[in-house]
């Protein structure tokens, strides 16, 4: 099977990986917080300072996207064509 197409539950999970896309409020050349007034995070997971910023960033939905299927071992020749 390719990808990971089976319905999971969050404690099975073995890696949560946050994409940023940059449209336009996000500024690269400021700096992180270094905390959170309010925990967005998922009810089920403890609240842990890395989960709080992006593993990956990028400049636009396309290229997130296609990176996601990569880490998915998704195909990305249908599902992210730019036409």
């Amino acid at each position: 099977m390719e990808g990971n197409r089976d319905t999971i539950t969050v404690s099975s999970l073995e890696k949560c990986v946050s994409v940023l896309v940059g449209t336009g409020v996000y500024d690269p050349s400021e700096p992180e917080p270094e905390s959170v007034d309010v925990d967005h995070g998922h009810r089920d997971l403890p609240f842990k300072a890395q989960l709080c910023k992006a593993n990956i960033i990028s400049d636009d939905v396309l290229t997130a996207m296609k990176t996601v299927f990569e880490l998915e071992n998704m195909s990305t020749d249908k599902a992210c064509s730019s036409s």
